[in-house]
C-alpha cells in the first residue's frame, strides 16, 4: 500500500474527528482574530450587541434583576427593553472572573469574544454528533463545515462580540430539531425539547413559529402514527414546555409586571397559547388511547384549539398584529422601511441582492436537493429511518420560509436545520461518486457543495451580473464610533446628547453621556428621535429638538444626512443656536443647544 493510500485510509477512518477539530480551530481562530480590534471597534457592532453589554454592565453595577430599563436612554425615565436577564447572567459569568485580573472595560470585551464562541462550539457539538448519530460520519462532516463556513450560521450571529440573543435562540432551535427526530428515548427527547423551546421563548419570541411548528408536527405525528413513542414525545414536550415556560417567566418577570398582557416577550398571552396547545395535544393522546380514528383525533385537537382561543381571545387579540401592532403608524412604517432586517424578504433582496443570495441560497438549495434525495430514497427499506428524519428536517426548514418573506430577520428559523439537510445531501452525493467515479456526479457534488456550504463563492462568481441599488444619499462613518474617538467626548461633563439612531448604544458604551435615540420599539420617542429630525431642515429641526431633554447635538464630521441643514453643519457651517464644543477628536462634532437663539 502506498503512502498516499495510507493517508487517504487514515482520513477516511478519522474523518469526523479531523473535521470536528478543524471546525473548532476555525471558530476559535476567527474569534481570536476578530477580538484583536474588538476593544477599539466594538461601537461598530450591532446595536443589540452593544445594548446587551450595557445591560450586563448596569446589572453588575447594582441595577435590579427584574429591572431591564436603560436609564441613560431618554433620561430620567429611561426605556424598558424586552430582553431576558438570563443572557445577561451567562455573559456575566465570564466578565466577573475576568475583571479580577483585567480592567473592567477589557474584561467586558474579552467576555464579549468568549460568549458567542462558546455558543458556536456548543452548536458545533450538537450538529456534529447529532448528524453523525442520525445519518453517518460524512453527513456530520459536511454539516459541521456548513455550520462554520456559511456566513449566516458561522458569522452573522456567531462572531466575537455578538451578544444579542439570536445565537442562543438558534442553538435552542437546533436542540429542538434533534429532539424531534431522535429515534429513541422519546420521553427524554420530549423533555429536552420542552426545556429548549421554553428557554428560546424566554430569551425572545422570534422563534415562536419554530416552537409551534415542532409542536404541530409532533401532534400530527402522534395522531397518524399512533405509536407509544410518538405519544410519549408529545406528552413530555407539551408538559415540560408548559412547566418550564412558567418557571422561566416567573424567573425573569417582576411581580408588578406579571399581569401585563405583553406581546413582545414571554408573558400571559404566550403562556395561554402554550396552555391551549398542550390541551390540544392532550386531546390527541386521549383519542389515540381510546382507539378512535386519526381524523377524529385531529378534529378533537382542532376543536380544543378553537374553544381555547375563544376563551383566551380577550387576552391575546391585541397580539395578532405582532409586537409592533400597538405602535404609532408612523413608527411602524419607519421600522418596515428603514430597518433593513425588518423588511420583507423580497424587499431585502432588491436592496441587498448579493447579501440576500448568500443568506438564502443554502436554504432553497437544501430544500430542493433534500426533497429530491427524500423522494428517491422513499422506497429503500434500509434508509427508512434516515429518510423519515430527512423529511422532518425539510418540514422544519419550510417553517421559516413564509416568515422570511414577511421579515428577513426570520431567515434564522430555516437556517437552523440547513446544515443537517446539507450534510445528508452531500454525503449521499459523495457515496454515489465513490461508487461510480462518474465525472458528472463529481461535478454535481462540487456545485452542490458550493451552494449549500459556501454560497459566497457562487455569489462572487455571478456578482458582475447582479445590479446594485443606488445609495440613498446618507452616510454613516464608522470612524466616529471607534472607542478612541468617542471617549474624547468624556472631556465634557455628562450631558444629554441628541444623536442619530445608530449612535445611541455606542455612545452609552464608550462615554458617560446620556442619549435621546436608539432603535428599540418600546419607546416611540427613542426610535423616532434618531430618524425623523435628521430629515428636517433648520426651523423644523430646532423645534423638534426643543421638545426633547437634549442639551447637546452630536454629528459626525462630513457625514451626509437626509437633511441639507445637518449636512451643511457637519461640513462646517454655522447656526446661531448651535455652539460648537471642542473635543480632541475632530470628527466628533458636539454642539451645545442654545434655546434662546433658536429660529
Amino acid at each position: 500500500m502506498t503512502n498516499d493510500s495510507k493517508v487517504l485510509r487514515a482520513f477516511h477512518q478519522n474523518a469526523f474527528k479531523i473535521v470536528f477539530l478543524a471546525c473548532v480551530a476555525m471558530v476559535v481562530f476567527r474569534a481570536a482574530f476578530a477580538g484583536i480590534n474588538l476593544y477599539e471597534s466594538y461601537g461598530n457592532k450591532g446595536n443589540d450587541d452593544i445594548m446587551r453589554l450595557l445591560s450586563v454592565r448596569d446589572w453588575l453595577a447594582g441595577q435590579a434583576w427584574y429591572d431591564v430599563a436603560q436609564y441613560r436612554l431618554l433620561p430620567p425615565d429611561g426605556v424598558s427593553l424586552h430582553w431576558s436577564r438570563y443572557i445577561d447572567f451567562g455573559i456575566a459569568l465570564f466578565i466577573v472572573p475576568l475583571s479580577w485580573i483585567l480592567p473592567m472595560p477589557v474584561a467586558e470585551i474579552v467576555a464579549a469574544g468568549i460568549w458567542p464562541t462558546m455558543i458556536q462550539i456548543i452548536a458545533l457539538i450538537c450538529v456534529g454528533f447529532g448528524t453523525r448519530r442520525l445519518f453517518d460520519d460524512y453527513a456530520a462532516c459536511f454539516a459541521m463545515l456548513g455550520l462554520v463556513i456559511w456566513p449566516l450560521t458561522g458569522a452573522m450571529h456567531a462572531s466575537a462580540g455578538n451578544l444579542d440573543h439570536h445565537n442562543v435562540q438558534m442553538l435552542m432551535m437546533t436542540i429542538l430539531s434533534f429532539a424531534l427526530v431522535w429515534p429513541e428515548r422519546a420521553l427524554v427527547a420530549g423533555a429536552i425539547a420542552g426545556v429548549a423551546g421554553a428557554f428560546s421563548l424566554a430569551v425572545g419570541l422570534e422563534s415562536i413559529v419554530f416552537v409551534v411548528g415542532v409542536g404541530a408536527i409532533a401532534l400530527v405525528r402522534a395522531a397518524l402514527l399512533r405509536s407509544v413513542q410518538t405519544r410519549q414525545f408529545l406528552t413530555a414536550f407539551c408538559g415540560v414546555l408548559l412547566l418550564a415556560s412558567a418557571v422561566f417567566w416567573i424567573g425573569q418577570t417582576g411581580p408588578e409586571n406579571r399581569t401585563a398582557l405583553i406581546c413582545d416577550q414571554l408573558g400571559i398571552p404566550t403562556l395561554l397559547m402554550v396552555v391551549i396547545a398542550s390541551a390540544a395535544s392532550l386531546s390527541v393522546i386521549v383519542a389515540a388511547r381510546a382507539g378512535v380514528s386519526s381524523i377524529f383525533a385531529l378534529a378533537a385537537a382542532a376543536s380544543v384549539t378553537v374553544v381555547g382561543l375563544l376563551f383566551a381571545w380577550p387576552f391575546v387579540a391585541h397580539c395578532v398584529s405582532g409586537p409592533y401592532g400597538q405602535l404609532p403608524p408612523q413608527m411602524i412604517e419607519l421600522i418596515n422601511t428603514q430597518i433593513i432586517e425588518a423588511k420583507p424578504g423580497i424587499v431585502y433582496a432588491l436592496e441587498k441582492p448579493q447579501v440576500a443570495l448568500v443568506l438564502v441560497l443554502p436554504i432553497f438549495g437544501a430544500l430542493l436537493a433534500g426533497a429530491i434525495l427524500w423522494f428517491n430514497a422513499r422506497s429503500v427499506q434500509s434508509l427508512e429511518q434516515q429518510n423519515e428524519t430527512l423529511g422532518l428536517l425539510i418540514l422544519l426548514c419550510l417553517l421559516g420560509v413564509p416568515m422570511m418573506l414577511l421579515q428577513m430577520r426570520a431567515v434564522t428559523i430555516s437556517a437552523t436545520v440547513v446544515p443537517m439537510i446539507a450534510g445528508a445531501v452531500l454525503a449521499a452525493q459523495l457515496r454515489s461518486y465513490l461508487d461510480s467515479r462518474d465525472m458528472v456526479g463529481g461535478l454535481r457534488m462540487i456545485l452542490l457543495g458550493m451552494v449549500l456550504l459556501a454560497p459566497v463563492t457562487v455569489v462572487q462568481a455571478i456578482a458582475p451580473f447582479i445590479s446594485q441599488p443606488e445609495n440613498d444619499g446618507t452616510t454613516d462613518q464608522a470612524d466616529c464610533r471607534l472607542r478612541s474617538s468617542m471617549i474624547t467626548l468624556n472631556e465634557v461633563t455628562p450631558v444629554v446628547i441628541f444623536n442619530h439612531l445608530n449612535y445611541g448604544p455606542a455612545l452609552m458604551w464608550a462615554t458617560h453621556h446620556s442619549v435621546t435615540a436608539a432603535p428599540y420599539h418600546r419607546s416611540a420617542d427613542a426610535f423616532l428621535n434618531g430618524i425623523l429630525p435628521f430629515e428636517m431642515e433648520e426651523a423644523e429641526f430646532a423645534e423638534y429638538v426643543n421638545g426633547t431633554p437634549a442639551t447637546h447635538l452630536l454629528l459626525c464630521k462630513d457625514t451626509a444626512y437626509k437633511s441639507d441643514f445637518l449636512t451643511d453643519i457637519a461640513a462646517g457651517a454655522d447656526a446661531a443656536w448651535l455652539r460648537r464644543v471642542p473635543v480632541s477628536a475632530q470628527e466628533q462634532m458636539l454642539f451645545e443647544i442654545v434655546p434662546s437663539d433658536m429660529p
